[in-house]
């Protein structure tokens, strides 16, 4: 697990240094012709948020944090309450309220149907939208207490090409896989984007390469700059996935269909500032072949997953994002969480992630996950943006 405190470590170090980025160097700023945006991120103020009186806070600032904690754990909004905001703590209380309300029935209707394959699904996917609005009403509440400007803001813009290239690390108990590399290109046009992905373990032997399409909604789209939606977006995205184990001579194949969403929190929270909700519903059907045995076994997948985060400085030019995050799937590197008991494997995996951009074009991004297995990673990655709107139109080497 000593992966896991460097990948923890790394992430905190980069998402430190991130932070204090808020503004970019003269050296560094593209030019108004040349950039999604030329000035400081600075909190938006709503419409809303601006017609509301500001109410004086009850305590300072640190007795706030730690009433966020105690008794913020189990009412959700104490904090943002004690800092003199009543409206989002009411919020947040009810978000609370919700979160338990789904999670109660989902498990009730668990229990009565005997977890039956017809109803699983419909029951395990509520259980997880129940959990991330309880999770994140937490969150945002110790967030909004600590920092009630934020760090950042996104401005709503989206490169046309992203890529990246970076090591894996995996400390998986039952598979050695050595070190992997991972490269990754996505292609983005208007409102659809095509990614491909490939990670190679040559000690393992190991292949694994992931195709996805995907259709913006709503949102921010290339070369089209939407400063009121800023990161948020719902998008329906296509998979396929092919995973090879040429030394236990097997062979993995599936498809998969989800649906992806981020809110930055300014469009439900008004005075939070500089964060986001990201959550993500699917199904995957995958088919395992066994050379060995000359058999194939056929699998389904409920695919789903919530994560909080915040920007930090100007995501598109001297800035990035970091957020933590659970997803629900219990394929690939990470799996599902292992636990004494019979709850074993049920859970998910968790993870934490930033990225930070040093100019419109270079950024690193860090990643740490734990499951059955601990996962680090560390990926170089480039952008390029459309001339429209402003953005930057070639790589800068």
């Amino acid at each position: 697990m000593s992966f896991v405190r460097l990948g923890l470590v790394a992430c905190a170090m980069l998402a430190v240094s991130s932070a204090r980025a808020q503004t970019t160097p003269a050296g560094n700023a593209p030019t108004a012709s040349a950039s999604p945006t030329t000035s400081e991120p600075a909190p938006c103020t709503s419409a809303s948020e601006a017609s509301q009186p500001h109410e004086l806070p009850r305590t300072s600032q640190p007795l706030a944090l730690v009433g966020s904690v105690v008794p913020g754990l189990v009412v959700h909004g104490a904090g943002s309450w004690l800092s003199g905001d009543t409206e989002t703590a009411r919020i947040l209380l009810v978000a609370e309220g919700l979160g338990l309300g789904l999670t109660g029935g989902a498990l009730a209707g668990l229990a009565v149907t005997g977890a039956a394959r017809d109803w699983s699904g419909l029951f395990i996917s509520t259980a997880i939208v129940g959990m991330g609005l309880f999770t994140l009403s937490l969150a945002a509440d110790v967030y909004r207490t600590a920092t009630p400007n934020g760090f950042g803001k996104h401005p709503g813009s989206v490169p046309w090409m992203t890529t990246e290239v970076g090591l894996v690390l995996i400390d998986n108990p039952r598979l050695q896989y050595g070190p992997l590399t991972r490269s990754s290109a996505a292609l983005r046009w208007e409102r659809w984007s095509l990614t491909a992905a490939t990670y190679q373990a040559p000690t393992a032997v190991h292949s694994l390469t992931r195709v996805e399409a995907g259709f913006r909604m709503w949102g921010a789209t290339v070369g089209r700059r939407q400063a009121n939606t800023g990161g948020s977006h719902v998008t329906a995205v296509l998979g396929y996935e092919d995973s090879r184990y040429r030394r236990a001579s097997y062979l993995t194949q599936g498809g998969e269909l989800r649906l992806t969403a981020r809110v930055d929190s300014e469009h439900v929270l008004p005075r939070v500032h500089g964060a986001f909700f990201d959550g993500e519903l699917g199904y995957a059907r995958r088919r395992t072949r066994y050379d060995l045995f000359d058999t194939a076994v056929y699998d389904s997948l409920l695919l789903g997953g919530f994560a909080f985060g915040a920007y930090h400085g100007d995501p598109t030019t001297n800035g990035g994002e970091t957020r933590i995050y659970y997803n629900h799937r219990h394929d690939g590197y990470v799996a599902g969480l292992l636990m004494s008991g019979l709850g074993s494997g049920t859970i998910g995996h968790f993870g934490l992630e930033t990225t930070h951009f040093f100019n419109p074009t270079w950024g690193l991004r860090a990643h740490a996950e734990i499951g059955s297995a601990a996962v680090i990673g560390l990926h170089l990655v480039a952008r390029a943006w459309s001339t429209a709107a402003g953005d930057l139109g070639l790589v800068r080497f």
